[in-house]
């Protein structure tokens, strides 16, 4: 028979069943069993608890602007100053302030430097995105184990997501600081708990190892790198050719002589743009710098990025454990396509996005392969205008 319980509050119940079996007339024969087991029971309406549409009542959560410490565009090697970042707090169950913090590095984003490209999932990662992608029941309710957990959630959203990955890190470093800051006025002495995504997973890191090696304990027990690409991302070489290939001269206008596409494509200069930040150069395994067969190898991650964060195994006082999780392939392991299979493939179209109020009557076909076998030469990116 159905039977059922309800409780008033979540977290682990120890179930006691007993089923008494009766035969017989009278009961004149009978037996007893028993079962005990312990049920996880979900706090009730977890979902508010770090709900994307959360209303910013008192003690609910605050947005804490952290101020850009130096101007756009920064010193070229300038890596203690940063460009700024919202940070969003989201407290837990019945606290007012930070008591045990659980930081959320934001990934790679290039919304800030193409605001055109945001229909092509460059849109801005933000605190509701993330809090959307954890509230699920299936296979791993993160949201409601944060809650069981008691964590509050903070949310360093950058506001350059394509900056050097080292300047982002001096941000992240600042944020830490006055997490362990409003802690201590909490009375707490809880550890830190951060998770770096894609990228953040290096800014995490490096800013991690640099307070380590500085000295300073940053309070934390664990660093969680979800996605994090420490040996390099790959970034088809064939694209990256593809979109410097549709960058070139046009006679457009007798009097503008030199006129490049890009100054008539918002997607085409952004596109551009991406490919010369600093955060892309510093991901990427391979970087193409022509449109023949000019490209650079990284020279960040076994460079600068190894100098700060590799102890030798002889990590320095205060520097988390670190543990990796993933949803794929993006650690700069190969992706074993087909060589020199399609990537990708636009025939007759107006060329990547130009202004809609201007036909200029240019038609294009855009082929982008991926790289031959090893030892053969193939084209990797065709572009006929």
């Amino acid at each position: 028979m159905p039977l059922g319980t309800t409780y008033a509050t979540g977290g682990r119940k120890r179930v006691r069943l007993k089923l008494v079996y009766i035969s017989g007339k009278g009961g004149a024969a009978s037996y007893t069993r028993e079962s005990w087991f312990v049920l996880h029971v979900p706090a009730p309406a977890s979902a508010a608890r770090y709900a994307a549409n959360l209303a910013y009542s008192p003690g609910a959560g605050i947005d804490q602007p952290f101020a850009p410490t130096t101007t756009y565009p920064p010193a070229a090697t300038d890596y203690t100053h940063h460009l700024g970042a919202m940070v969003n707090v989201r407290y837990g169950r019945g606290h007012t302030s930070i008591v045990k913090p659980f930081i959320v590095v934001e990934g790679y984003n290039t919304a800030t430097i193409a605001p055109h490209l945001t229909g092509n999932n460059n849109q801005n990662n933000t605190v509701e995105d993330f809090l959307k992608a954890i509230d699920r029941a299936a296979p791993f309710d993160f949201n409601d184990n944060l809650e069981q957990a008691g964590y509050d959630l903070i949310y360093i959203d950058f506001n350059y997501g394509t900056d050097d990955i080292r300047r982002n890190a001096a941000l992240f470093e600042e944020v830490l600081q006055w997490v362990n800051d409003e802690k201590r006025k909490a009375g707490s002495q809880e550890p830190n708990v951060v998770m770096g995504e894609s990228m953040g997973g290096l800014v995490a890191r490096y800013g991690l190892a640099r307070l380590a090696r500085s000295g300073t304990n940053p309070q934390t027990r664990l660093l969680v790198l979800h996605d994090s690409p420490q040996r390099g991302a790959n970034n088809p070489m064939g694209l990256q050719a593809l979109t410097r290939q549709a960058d070139f001269e046009i006679g457009l206008f007798l009097s503008a002589p030199g006129l490049m596409t890009s100054f008539l494509s918002n997607k085409l200069r952004e596109a551009l743009r991406i490919l010369e930040a600093l955060a892309t150069k510093q991901l990427a395994i391979k970087n193409v710098t022509g449109i023949t067969y000019q490209y650079d190898d990284n020279s960040f991650i076994d460079g600068p990025y190894k100098d700060i964060i590799d102890f030798g195994g002889n990590p320095p006082v205060g520097f988390p454990p670190i543990i990796a999780t993933s949803d794929g392939s993006q650690c700069g392991v190969p992706q074993n396509t087909p060589a020199y299979q399609e990537l990708t493939r636009n025939n007759g179209d107006y060329l990547l996005g130009v202004h809609n109020f201007l036909d200029t009557g240019i038609r294009t076909e855009a082929i982008a392969n991926g790289l031959p076998a090893y030892g053969t030469q193939s084209t990797i990116a065709h572009l006929r205008a």
